[in-house]
């Protein structure tokens, strides 16, 4: 019985901790971050993650921007693409 119980308890706290964890800040208040960190730009792509982050793609001249925000609503990470054609 207390076996059971055991695993019973196992498999719940498991099943609840398997489900995404909500993002603590909103899809604007990501970009506005986005924005912020890189000094301004467009908004062109914005993806939420299932732990809650965020990885939001800005625009400015030539160059790309994906930066990654943390649930909390700090920026990580940031890749940068230079995508300009000088033909």
């Amino acid at each position: 019985m207390k076996t059971q119980l055991l695993i019973g308890l196992t498999l719940i706290c498991g099943a609840m901790s398997a489900h995404a964890a909500p993002a603590k800040i909103s899809h604007d208040r990501a970009v506005q971050i986005a924005k912020q960190h890189i000094g301004g730009g467009r908004a062109t792509d914005v993806d939420v993650h299932r732990n809650g982050t965020y990885s939001v793609e800005i625009q400015k001249g030539c160059y790309q921007y994906e930066v990654r925000i943390d649930k909390n609503g700090r920026a990580r990470t940031v890749e940068t693409d230079y995508d300009c054609d000088n033909d």
